[in-house]
């Protein structure tokens, strides 16, 4: 077996005494590898009989010693060169007789192999030459040594995941300094080298228990110094993923050592900008803490609300998410010790003003909603597209300037064809334009028949059942032509998304990003709707409305969009029904508060009144000095004790 295993490696012809040979190719550079390149560039051929003398560990050994050259793909040959291709044959030879060995591997066999991972993974990455702002998501950038790595990569798990390798022999040389080495590579910008990296890291925790306290701290170290110093790092989500299998492996009760985990590098997490790429593992993370030990759902509530974003309702949104899967997840008694401080910030979310969706955005969703109206009770009348595929406003934009807007955005297709109700929301002046766009909409709504027993259907075209899906939408987004898509191709384009004037026009930003964009109220709102968080607030009433229903108050009165005022009346019914008195009780004091509040500011203003009154009669000229009352007793310095 070990000769056609020998087989496979090429032979050259021997250097002649006078060097009548060819000349050796000269190989890129490498790192420390010296006699393996030479071996690898010119070696002569062995003769049959001294196969028989080698050793298994002989053979395995100098297969390693070439593999241990280093190519520099970025140079002009790159891949062209055989020599690259003959090393690349090795190792998948190497990766087959590992997998096939039945023999333990020798610690000289060992220590090769780990000598040559190290040579070949451990590198200083490049600088980081495009800019976050020109990185395109949809082009990832690949190394182009990815050649030789992917199979290094493959012969380092087939190593780590073997029976013949001796743990502890394997243990003295994979040791802290190898593995922090290894986990510097999850800073690598090739999205293939971390998933490898992740797959690894997992089997060397799961094999190498010795270590495990250690790669606990390193990548507590890597979160730390992301945290609080870098502020970049591409591996953040690959290592939250480890260990979002590694968390639950914990023993119950946790050690606090864990405990101390959560709390100084987990949630610290949070603070970064970038929380949105590695948010879903981190919240796996976080509530499989909870899910071994309930009691730190109070640890973990108070974290969010110490790094609760006040400026980016971007992260507003999603922490809003978080907390929902937290509090699924919370016991009564916890939920009591938190539930002041986290109502307060949920009060501050209702009355967000963040719930604008951009024209292009909602371009996205016209294009793909279908309306058939039957009742008309869930149809907007002026902006919804039910009437020839497109809204009333769009068919007669002079005639709903002659309406009040607040009769365009409340009033349903039912409302408005009951008795004719639409001509009476004209209140504008009727020129002969509004007249002729008025007998317009007369002739398409006159023959509108509504079906009091069918509910308005909407439609999703984007999807073969009619229903909305995530999955089609995102393919719809390919259809828009943003700036970015404009550029690729060559055609005209803005520089900056038109609505922001902050970033580039790219449709992630249009729906997501952009400060127009924002649906924290709603958000907040749809809490209620979460039928273990609604048992949570029930039975705690007495504490939470009085908190939020200012609130609630305020966003019936002056907030602008019709969705969240829907939803907050819903809210206020549902505590109206649970508790009708303590209610009207809110509202009494909520009255009385504003009477006072009223009433100060009143005060406030007569005394600035009074105090203008008095400047303007006794005006102040020349230089002003200040009097000074005497004291009882000399200035004395303070002393130090």
């Amino acid at each position: 077996m070990w000769k056609q295993f020998l087989g496979k490696i090429s032979r050259k012809s021997p250097k002649s005494g006078g060097g009548g040979g060819s000349p050796p190719a000269k190989s890129p550079s490498s790192r420390g590898a010296n006699g393996a390149e030479a071996e690898l560039s010119a070696s002569s051929p062995v003769p049959a009989a001294a196969f028989g003398a080698e050793t298994r560990e002989d053979v395995f050994l100098r297969k390693l010693n070439i593999c241990c050259v280093v190519f520099d793909f970025a140079a002009e040959r790159g891949r062209e060169s055989p020599e690259v291709e003959r090393k690349r044959q090795v190792l998948v030879s190497l990766v087959d007789c590992v997998s096939a060995a039945e023999e333990p591997l020798t610690e000289a066999m060992i220590s090769a192999c780990v000598r040559m991972f190290a040579i070949n993974l451990f590198r200083v990455f490049p600088p980081k030459l495009r800019s976050s702002a020109a990185a395109d998501e949809d082009e990832p950038f690949f190394d182009p040594s990815w050649y030789h790595l992917q199979v290094v990569y493959e012969l380092l798990l087939r190593f780590v995941m073997s029976p013949v390798v001796d743990v502890k022999v394997a243990r003295k040389y994979m040791d802290n300094s190898f593995i922090s080495r290894l986990l510097d590579l999850f800073d690598s910008d090739d999205p293939r080298e971390r998933e490898c990296l992740k797959t690894v890291l997992h089997r060397i925790y799961g094999k190498f228990m010795g270590n495990r306290p250690f790669i606990r701290k390193a990548v507590s170290n890597i979160f730390y110094r992301f945290v609080s110093e870098t502020d970049h790092h591409n591996g953040i989500a690959e290592l939250l993923e480890v260990f979002g299998s590694v968390i639950s492996g914990f023993a119950k009760p946790l050690k606090e050592e864990h405990k101390l985990f959560l709390w100084k590098a987990l949630i610290p997490l949070h603070k970064p900008k970038t929380v949105g790429v590695y948010l879903p593992q981190l919240t796996y993370c976080i509530t499989q803490f909870i899910e071994k030990e309930p009691k730190l759902t109070g640890t973990v509530i108070r974290g969010l609300l110490k790094y609760w974003p006040v400026t980016n309702s971007q992260k507003e949104m999603m922490f809003l998410g978080e907390l929902e899967e937290v509090l699924e997840l919370t016991e009564m008694a916890d939920f009591q010790k938190c539930v002041v401080p986290l109502f307060r910030r949920i009060a501050q979310c209702l009355n967000s003003s963040h719930f604008q969706v951009p024209k292009k955005a909602c371009a996205l969703f016209d294009m793909a909603v279908v309306i058939t109206v039957g009742n008309g009770e869930s149809t907007k009348f002026w902006t919804d597209r039910w009437l020839q595929g497109k809204t009333v406003a769009d068919l007669v934009p002079n005639l709903l300037n002659a309406v009040p807007k607040i009769f365009v955005k409340r009033h349903t297709v039912n409302q408005a064809l009951d008795n004719r109700s639409w001509v009476t929301y004209i209140k504008g002046a009727l020129t002969v334009q509004v007249l002729r766009e008025y007998l317009l909409i007369w002739d398409l709504v006159d023959g509108v028949t509504l079906l009091d027993d069918v509910q308005d259907q909407h439609q999703w075209k984007l999807s073969s059942s009619g229903t909305y899906n995530s999955r089609s939408a995102y393919l719809a987004m390919n259809r828009c032509w943003t700036s970015d898509r404009l550029a690729k191709r060559g055609l005209p384009h803005q520089s900056a998304f038109i609505f922001c004037d902050q970033d580039e026009e790219m449709i992630n930003h249009i729906l997501t990003s952009s400060v127009l964009s924002r649906e924290v109220a709603e958000r907040a709102l749809f809490l209620w709707n979460n039928e273990h968080l609604f048992d949570l607030i029930s039975k705690n009433r007495q504490v939470i409305l009085p908190i939020i229903y200012p609130a609630l108050e305020r966003n019936t009165r002056w907030h602008w969009n019709q969705s969240v005022l829907n939803v907050t009346m819903n809210v206020r019914k549902m505590f109206l029904d649970m508790d009708e008195r303590l209610l009207l009780a809110c509202q009494t004091n909520f009255q009385e508060e504003e009477k006072k509040q009223a009433a100060s500011e009143e005060r406030r203003r007569l005394v600035w009144e009074h105090l203008e009154r008095n400047a303007a009669f006794h005006p102040v000229t020349g230089d002003i000095s200040f009097a000074v009352p005497p004291t009882s007793a000399p200035l004395v310095a303070p002393t130090m004790t």
